[in-house]
């Protein structure tokens, strides 16, 4: 079950791609809340297994390990990172609700009940998100 960390460079190879790579996740990091983020910590700086993490969480191992390979792919992403480049586009629910979608990646059902809106005005905001992420992938 225990997976190698692609994420981290072994001390012979100290390959400039895969420390910026690191780095870049470290930078991101930030981001993250609470017990993602510290999930993420843990398995990057520690180098925790998911057999340890899934001990001191008390979440089962598989849930652990997809949780963490979501959340590394969605720090990876460029999704996010792209709408916080231009926020000041966005009002403050937009800002959140593409928070939630593309870092967390948190359903239109889950944001609409987590932010309390109706799921029209989500899944609006998520399909102009969408659209506006298109155009500026274009342009």
């Amino acid at each position: 079950m225990k997976e190698i960390n692609k994420h981290i460079p072994d001390g012979s190879d100290q390959r400039p791609a895969a420390i910026s790579e690191l780095e870049k996740l470290r930078l991101r990091l930030d981001l993250l809340e609470g017990m993602d983020r510290m999930l993420v910590e843990l398995y990057l700086d520690r180098q925790a297994s998911y057999y340890r993490l899934a001990e001191l969480t008390g979440l089962s191992e598989k849930y652990v390990a997809r949780k963490l390979k979501r959340l590394l792919r969605r720090l990876e992403s460029e999704e996010y990172i792209t709408i916080l480049r231009h926020q000041s586009l966005f009002d403050p629910k937009t800002l959140e609700i593409a928070y939630d979608r593309y870092l967390l990646c948190m359903s239109v059902r889950s944001i609409s009940k987590k932010r309390n809106l109706s799921r029209y005005r989500v899944s609006r905001k998520v399909r102009w998100l969408e659209e506006w992420l298109n155009k500026k992938d274009e342009g």
